[in-house]
């Protein structure tokens, strides 16, 4: 097994490059050649490490056996983003606060984690672009582990047309959605709800 600290994050020196998810998935892909690690991979990702072993898989579908995505953060499209804000309870108003939230938390972080997360957040009012139009997934195993459990959210207080709760279940059932495809892009694709999981259902 190999772990890692991405650049600029825990021990790992930055490297000035904005932290794409072409750019990630290339500096594991010479890190793992670094280390003789040779291929075939199987690759674990939690929340924003989903794309990125995603876009990984993308560049080198035949160095990958497997993936393992652990709530991964979800490349919407447009369509997809919208249907999730629905769910959510967004209205016009506060889908700007709700933006407005998550760029109020960047100044407090590791200025690495700090350049992923506002990379995080343009992707995803982009419609994560380099995520809509990738090649078929090589036909290998996929398991996707989706957190069901309601945590309070910073976010709760905002104007929605649900209460906190029932938000998160209309949520759940989108994403469950989202991911359903996902797995279904390969034979042997399999999404697990981990009911009694937040976000970090490794923990």
């Amino acid at each position: 097994v190999v772990a890692y600290d991405r650049g600029g994050i825990g021990g790992s020196a930055p490297d000035g490059v904005e932290p794409t998810a072409r750019h990630v998935a290339e500096n594991l892909h010479r890190l793992l050649a670094a280390l003789g690690a040779r291929p075939p991979y199987v690759l674990v990702g939690h929340s924003l490490g989903g794309p990125f072993i995603r876009m990984f898989t993308e560049l080198y579908p035949a160095e990958v056996r497997g993936l393992v995505y652990i709530d991964p953060l979800p490349t919407t499209s447009r369509a997809e983003r919208e249907a999730l804000e629905r769910a959510m309870g967004l209205w016009e108003s506060s889908r700007s606060m709700f933006e407005a939230l998550q760029r109020e938390q960047l100044p407090g972080m590791p200025p690495a984690v700090r350049a992923e997360a506002e990379m995080m957040i343009n992707q995803r009012l982009a419609h994560w672009p380099d995520f809509q139009n990738l090649s078929p997934m090589p036909e290998v195993p996929v398991t996707i582990l989706m957190a069901g459990r309601y945590d309070p959210r910073a976010d709760d207080g905002l104007e929605r047309d649900c209460a906190p709760r029932q938000c998160h279940t209309q949520v759940l059932e989108v994403m469950r959605e989202f991911y359903a495809s996902r797995a279904s892009e390969v034979i042997r694709g399999m999404l697990t709800v981990v009911s009694d999981a937040g976000h970090f259902v490794q923990n």
